[in-house]
């Protein structure tokens, strides 16, 4: 798989942790609102909030314990771990699809009731509560004129249309609006099978930050082939360096030994035996060399007889 470096964390590892963190995060605000939401006092909310978001965050620390105890061929601490993964993974699912479920329910009230259908409606019982009132008082007013029959005929009046206006009270209860957004659409079309989508929903955001977690913890990102190329050159050059410190101070040895022995010639003003030079500090090979290096540099010639060398 190609990765991308970016800074010391390649780009696959990097989009492990973000993907973890951002589903993490919705998780642990849908378990905050869900259990606070269930309390009035500031210091209840405060306790079952903070309960919630070590509910989720218990998911992460028992999944990474699992896959460590796992690789270290100890089935029964992982085992163990495991449960308490799928147990508190059970939890904080149910508790998501509550909370999306409540906010299904307030999303289609303030949806319905916004709609004309139902305004119209509202309207018209406001309108109807009004008739009743006004059918009252006159039946009033008719029976304090010494009208009984006028007053008995507003007051049935009066009372077939506070049933109308009961009828159309339930009617508000049947009201739908159409779907205006995308999510009241898709859930207007499952409707009844909504809890199958909360679920997926809760199950994506409390199985993958699990899921990244393990694979960092099993399956550790490897370094990019640039950077081992890098380490490798890096510790070819460790070795070099003594090598190349050795041959230098060599060199430096021989140029050391190659002015002294030429300084003994020019004070002799003649080529020093191979006695001679065993007892300056030079071997047979180191003297023969330092005489061959010198005759390179013309200090030194070769005699005419083929024996010995002499200053030049």
């Amino acid at each position: 798989m190609t990765t991308f470096k970016i800074k010391n964390m390649t780009f696959s590892k990097l989009g492990l942790l973000i993907v973890a963190a951002g589903l993490f995060s919705v998780s642990v605000y849908s378990e905050v609102m869900l259990f606070t939401s269930v309390f009035q006092a500031n210091a209840e909310k405060l306790l079952a909030g903070t309960f919630a978001f070590f509910v989720v965050l218990a998911q992460i620390v028992f999944a990474d314990q699992a896959a460590f105890w796992r690789s270290r061929k100890n089935d029964l601490l992982a085992g163990l771990c495991g449960l308490a993964v799928l147990v508190l993974m059970t939890v904080s699912v149910a508790g998501s699809v509550f909370f999306f479920e409540s906010g299904y329910n307030e999303m289609k009230q303030k949806q319905n009731t916004s709609g004309m259908g139902y305004q119209l409606a509202v309207e018209l019982i406001n309108s109807k509560k009004n008739t009743i009132a006004g059918l009252k008082a006159n039946a009033e007013k008719s029976e304090q004129a010494g009208n009984a029959w006028d007053a008995g005929q507003k007051r049935l009046k009066a009372v077939e249309v506070e049933n109308e206006l009961a009828a159309l009270i339930l009617s508000l209860r049947d009201n739908k609006a159409e779907a205006v957004g995308s999510a009241s659409a898709m859930v207007g079309i499952l409707e009844s099978y909504r809890f199958i989508a909360w679920f997926i929903f809760a199950a994506i955001a409390d199985f993958v930050p699990v899921l990244a977690v393990v694979l960092l913890r099993l399956c550790p990102v490897k370094e990019s082939p640039a950077k081992e190329t890098k380490q490798e050159a890096k510790q070819t050059n460790k070795t070099k360096q003594p090598a190349k410190q050795n041959e230098n101070k060599t060199v430096k040895t021989n140029a050391i030994a190659k002015q002294k022995l030429r300084h003994v010639i020019e004070m002799r003003q003649a080529v020093p035996s191979v006695r001679e030079a065993k007892k300056l500090g030079f071997s047979y090979a180191a003297f023969k060399a330092e005489i061959e290096a010198l005759v390179e540099d013309r200090f030194l010639t070769k005699r005419e007889s083929g024996k010995g060398w002499e200053v030049a």
